[in-house]
C-alpha cells in the first residue's frame, strides 16, 4: 500500500497516472466501452493486496473486500491530492487509511 501511494505521488509517474484517470472518466461516461487492462490493472492491484490479507490472517472474503476497498481509497486520494495540491492534508487521510489497515490485520491475527 506504501508502495503503491508512493508511486502515486512520484512525478516522474505523472502522466501514466494521468492515463489511468483519463481512462476512467471515459469508462464512467461510456458504460459500453470496454477497458480490459483498465481493469486489469485495478484486479491484479487488488488480488495483491488481498494476497497480503489472507497472509495476514484475514479470512478470504474479508481480505478481497477490504483489498479493493484500499484500491479505491488509493485513487480517491490521489484524485484529491491532484485537485487540491495539499500534500499535508491528503497525507493525513492517507496515514488514516493505513491505521485502518493495521488495526484490520492486527485483529485478524488476534483473533
Amino acid at each position: 500500500m506504501e508502495a503503491g501511494w508512493t508511486r502515486f505521488l512520484d512525478p516522474n509517474n505523472r502522466l501514466q497516472t494521468q492515463i489511468l484517470f483519463s481512462l476512467s472518466a471515459a469508462v464512467a461516461e461510456r458504460p459500453d466501452l470496454e477497458s480490459p487492462g483498465l481493469t486489469a490493472d485495478f484486479d491484479n492491484f487488488a488480488a495483491a493486496l488481498g494476497a497480503f490479507g489472507r497472509a495476514e490472517g484475514l479470512d478470504p472474503a474479508t481480505a478481497d473486500r477490504e483489498a479493493r476497498a484500499i484500491v479505491s481509497s488509493l485513487l480517491g486520494l490521489y484524485l484529491d491530492f491532484f485537485v487540491s495540491r495539499d500534500l499535508e492534508l491528503i497525507q493525513g487521510s492517507f496515514d488514516t487509511l493505513k491505521a485502518w489497515v493495521e488495526r484490520s490485520t492486527a485483529d485478524a491475527a488476534a483473533g
